[in-house]
């Protein structure tokens, strides 16, 4: 038997309550497309401990985060065989691996308020995620949707005031009392990001050729979610899948959702 330094080696059963109420967006995946869904993500993580450290007050230690642990516990479970049968059924040309990273590397205690390890940047946590899309191409996989960063700034952690904005959370008791200039840092930091994101993604894998034979996909979260409020008017409000690889190349199991496998392991 092999050993898995990372011991998950199970499938959680169906869970509707998420850390922040409502379902988690994974369950709907699996309720709607009948895939098998593997969940790698953490409440509270952070794409790179080395870059915005979070503290987690039950482990007396930083959130584990997607490069110290999502990342290698993905790929352990996925090379984990037990008399003969593998633990995981993650054929790479039925697989979708799902990217979503970057509300708490931009939030409290974090780059939102100058938290940050010295020396870095929000260029070394969007480094982080293509790295995490280089380990995950590197272990085979080959599909993959990126989604950017939702809009902070409406929400009412990040918010203008009188538009929903606190001036305190249970998750940010010692806010600063400027909460317009928080929220208008907020929504530069994540404009900011999702324009790597836009534009990296191309250029990674059509002009350096990163990512021969892989398939990747931009989702527009932050235009899914502008449009959904009223409490902000975005100067750009669109909802869009901005396909970097073109996607008419998936197999049909996939398309038509019925044997996909989908890796879940990057969290918010």
């Amino acid at each position: 038997m092999q050993t898995n330094p990372y011991p998950l080696i199970l499938i959680l059963p169906q869970n509707y309550n998420s850390a922040s109420g409502g379902r988690p967006w994974p369950q709907y995946v699996a309720q709607y497309s009948g895939a098998n869904v593997y969940n790698y993500a953490v409440s509270g993580a952070v794409c790179n401990n080395d870059v915005t450290p979070r503290t987690f007050a039950a482990i007396n230690a930083p959130f584990p985060a997607v490069k110290q642990y999502e990342i290698p516990a993905y790929i352990a479970d996925s090379k984990y065989v037990e008399n003969g049968t593998k633990f995981m059924d993650n054929p790479p040309d039925e697989t979708v691996h799902s990217i979503f990273i970057g509300t708490n590397d931009l939030g409290n205690y974090a780059f939102i308020s100058d938290s940050q390890v010295a020396g870095t940047s929000i260029t070394n946590y969007t480094d982080c995620v293509f790295g995490a899309i280089q380990s995950v191409y590197d272990n085979g996989g080959r599909y993959f949707v990126l989604q950017n960063v939702a809009p902070l700034q409406l929400s009412p952690q990040y918010g203008l005031p009188g538009k929903g904005g606190l001036e305190t959370t249970q998750y940010w008791p010692d806010k600063p009392s400027n909460i317009t200039e928080i929220s208008y840092k907020m929504f530069e930091y994540v404009s900011l990001v999702n324009a790597v994101f836009k534009y990296e993604t191309p250029y990674l894998t059509e002009v350096m050729k990163q990512f021969p034979g892989a398939h990747i996909a931009v989702m527009d979260i932050n235009g899914l979610v502008s449009v959904t409020t009223m409490s902000w008017d975005p100067p750009v409000c669109s909802v869009q899948l901005l396909t970097i690889s073109p996607f008419s190349s998936l197999p049909t199991s996939t398309t038509t959702h019925r044997s996909t496998s989908t890796a879940l392991h990057l969290s918010m």
